[in-house]
This record gives structure tokens, C-alpha cells and sequence, in this order.
């Protein structure tokens, strides 16, 4: 198994106000570049797996906003949550146990859109934060 393409982008590259990348169109933009690193097409790809965090984003199911733009139409997509790392892993997997052939691995992060502290704070950390026997 190899990793064969690689690319990214930065909304601070693209301005900001009115002028500014938005999220979709960046996610479209890196996912292409990264297909065009590997010499692949959107043909190729028989996967795709998306990183991406919901709370971060303001938004619930950011992977149907974003799926589309990040390769994902018409593909068996998968969403694991925040951490590209994970979405690495279950990329290889997939490749591994040939559920497929090759697979588009898609993360973003739009600190933008929200303030990561008020994302988070709502939710506690399971284990330890939370009152015994609110579980």
C-alpha cells in the first residue's frame, strides 16, 4: 500500500471577507489537487473516507455538505469523526480487506465557522467530567 497524492489548502491563502474560499469550494479544490499528485481521476477512486468535525464546523452532518465536494458522489464514502489520522487508518483498511482499489482520504477543519471552545465546551469528556451515574 502506498500513499500516492498529497495536497492542501488554507483559507488565509484566499483572502478573507466577501472574497474568501469558502469550505466546500477548498475541500473540492485540495481533494482534486490531491488526485491530480497521485495521476489519478475521480474514475480511479472507488472510495472515499472524510475527517471532518461536525461541532467545529456549526454544523450537524457536515459530510453531506461536504462529501460531494470532496469526491464523494456516486462513491461508497465513509465519515470518521475529527481525526484525519483515523480516516488514514480506515483508508488502508479498506484498501487491505479489498473493499476497494484505491480511496480518497478528504479532512478539513473551518475554525471559521465557529469558535472551538463554545464547540466543545457543551460536550464533556465522558469518563471524568461527567457526574457518576449520568452515563
Amino acid at each position: 500500500m502506498t500513499v500516492v497524492g498529497l495536497a492542501g489548502w488554507a483559507v488565509a491563502e484566499f483572502g478573507s471577507g466577501p472574497e474568501r474560499l469558502d469550505v466546500p469550494l477548498g475541500v473540492h479544490l485540495a481533494a482534486r489537487a490531491a488526485l491530480n499528485h497521485a495521476g489519478l481521476s475521480r474514475a480511479d477512486i472507488t472510495g472515499v473516507v472524510l475527517a471532518g468535525s461536525d461541532a467545529l464546523d456549526g454544523r450537524l452532518i457536515s459530510s453531506m455538505h461536504l462529501a460531494g465536494p470532496a469526491g464523494g458522489y456516486l462513491r461508497d464514502e465513509t465519515k470518521v469523526v475529527d481525526d484525519p489520522s483515523v480516516a488514514l487508518a480506515s483508508a488502508v483498511w479498506r484498501v487491505s480487506s479489498g473493499a476497494d482499489r484505491a480511496v480518497l482520504v478528504v479532512s478539513w477543519h473551518s475554525p471559521a465557522e465557529s469558535d472551538p471552545l463554545n464547540a466543545v465546551s457543551p460536550d464533556p469528556e465522558p469518563v471524568f467530567s461527567r457526574p457518576v451515574g449520568a452515563h
